[in-house]
């Protein structure tokens, strides 16, 4: 499976099937990576953090609470089913929102065949850790409830605890493999970027 997404999508995510009626599981440690999917995205990668913290809509520091309804695509010809996560919000710093809120973002990777298929080498959150995490305003969903796209995809996340990874995605073989990094690409300038805006970033808002 080999799809290109557009800025638009990638921008908001939630663009994806927000609104619209779709199948959704949990995502557990066991779930095993598609080795095939393929799955590219055209999205700004800044150069530093004050471009990501401009971008951004909202900055907040957060915890998934492990309410994640993770798309299903049924058809492989279909459009790319919506992942959202629900957070709690322990500190903002920039944005509409206060200390004890709580956000819904959707994040860049669904289900196919039980199987995870990420966009760009996306990691999924991980419940009860910590995150900077650098939003955009996305869509509303069935419920009129605002999602939030992450900015820059997975350069819009950083924690203290996650590692970044120099190889390619399909070495892993489940989602518990994933868990301890926040950052996976072949290309080592790209990690060698996120490397140093993590550095700008924790110390920062840490």
């Amino acid at each position: 499976m080999t799809k290109t997404l557009s800025l638009f999508a990638v921008l908001g995510l939630s663009v994806f099937m927000v609104g619209c009626a779709q199948n959704s599981t949990a995502l557990t440690p066991e779930i095993e990576i598609h080795k095939d999917a393929d799955l590219h995205a055209d999205y700004f990668i800044p150069d530093d953090l004050s471009i990501l913290e401009n971008r951004s809509d909202a900055i907040l520091k957060v915890k998934s609470i492990g309410n994640v309804q993770v798309g299903v695509m049924k058809d492989i010809e279909g459009d790319v089913p919506e992942t959202t996560n629900e957070l709690k919000i322990l500190e903002a710093y920039k944005g509409p929102f206060n200390s004890g809120d709580s956000v819904t973002v959707a994040e860049a990777f669904f289900l196919q065949d039980d199987q995870y298929v990420q966009i760009e080498g996306y990691t999924p959150l991980v419940e009860e850790r910590e995150y900077i995490l650098f939003i955009e305003e996305g869509l509303k969903d069935e419920s009129g409830n605002l999602v939030y796209g992450i900015s820059s995809l997975d350069f819009g996340k950083y924690s203290q605890e996650g590692e970044v990874a120099s190889v390619d995605f399909t070495t892993f073989n489940n989602v518990n493999e994933l868990s301890k990094y926040d950052f996976i690409k072949e290309d080592p300038h790209h990690n060698d970027l996120y490397n140093e805006i993590k550095k700008d970033v924790l110390r920062k808002y840490y």
